[in-house]
């Protein structure tokens, strides 16, 4: 005896309009902290705000450029691959940064940014 009879063949419409994925398939990968990693820094602070960030805080665009993905919970291997710079080059970028502003970590980065951002902020343009 076969469990055919426990499957249903599927209707002809179905192979024609493929279901959509899965929510689990799109959910996030980790980070090297094992956390969800963080929004793009494009999705909370826009590039007219990076750019006021910028003049604010007197960062180059690269500097700038690396902010962002640090901002965005990347480690420097990463940064360096998608910036197209070595390892060493990205340090030395966040050395510098880290002078300009300051901090001694990317968690006081972070907090330096958004403090600029939020003091950047005018009452009519909110949250």
């Amino acid at each position: 005896m076969t469990n055919s009879h426990l499957t249903a063949p599927d209707p002809p419409e179905a192979a024609s309009n493929p279901p959509p994925p899965l929510e689990s398939a799109e959910a996030p990968a980790e980070s090297a902290t094992g956390l969800p990693p963080r929004p793009d820094a494009h999705a909370i602070i826009t590039a007219g705000q990076w750019s006021r960030i910028a003049t604010a805080l007197s960062l180059s665009r690269r500097e700038v450029e690396v902010v962002q993905h640090i901002f965005a919970g990347e480690v420097e291997s990463h940064i360096a691959f998608k910036l197209g710079i070595s390892i060493h080059t990205v340090h030395t970028y966040v050395k510098r940064i880290y002078a300009k502003l300051g901090v001694s970590d990317h968690r006081e980065l972070i907090i330096r940014i958004v403090a600029e951002h939020l003091d950047g902020m005018s009452p009519e343009q909110g949250t």
